[in-house]
């Protein structure tokens, strides 16, 4: 077995749904967790001068999506054939798609311009992201499982823990959000997060504002 490090800040941000799919594949790692003090010192030595960054044997791997995919294949949480995989890719550019925005709001200096682009994100982009993943769920099993196949993938990790960054985002600009008019997602929600591995996870994780 390879020895695991992942460095990130001491928070969830981009460095969660690592650790879930390391939980979720019951793996040992080292969870190294970045001050902001220790970042400056810390930055050159990154690939890319960006967080997050895997070590396997001390070799070093940036990005976060393509470490997630390294990993799923490493630990059996892909796809069982190309075309899942494939789809399982799909799926996880999209949830990207829909995060996207957050990204621009947070980034937004002018405030009525922030107000305005949330007000679209909330009306407009959201409900038709949520909308073609309900979709796509029901396409597989009539949605009562997984976006692939019959068992949980990084795909649906990589969607919860994304549902999650957009709750964090809703409370912090008071913005409703819920996923009652999408039954089959508030249900994998439910079933990634109450499976043995996450639940064990999320009740021993350090407590962190982000």
């Amino acid at each position: 077995m390879p020895s695991y490090k992942l460095i990130y800040f001491n928070a969830k941000g981009m460095g969660e749904p690592i650790r879930w799919i390391f939980a979720a594949a019951n793996t040992e790692y080292e969870d190294c967790r970045l001050e902001p003090k220790d970042w400056a010192a810390e930055k050159p030595k990154m690939p890319y001068g960006q967080l997050p960054v895997l070590e396997v044997d001390g070799k070093q791997l940036a990005q976060s999506k393509a470490i997630c995919r390294y990993l799923a294949k490493e630990l059996n949480l892909m796809g069982s054939n190309p075309w899942e995989e494939a789809k399982g890719d799909m799926i996880v550019d999209y949830v990207e798609d829909m995060r996207s925005p957050i990204i621009r709001i947070f980034h937004e200096k002018d405030e009525e311009r922030r107000k305005l682009q949330t007000q679209l994100f909330k009306e407009q982009q959201l409900p038709t992201f949520l909308k073609n993943l309900e979709r796509d769920l029901t396409d597989n099993k009539d949605g009562e499982g997984y976006f692939i196949g019959d068992k949980m993938t990084w795909t649906d990790i990589l969607f919860v823990t994304t549902i999650s960054v957009i709750k964090l985002f809703a409370e912090k600009y008071n913005m409703e959000f819920s996923l009652e008019k999408f039954p089959k997602l508030s249900a994998l929600v439910e079933r990634v997060e109450s499976s043995e591995a996450i639940a064990a996870w999320i009740a021993k994780r350090p407590e962190t504002a982000m």
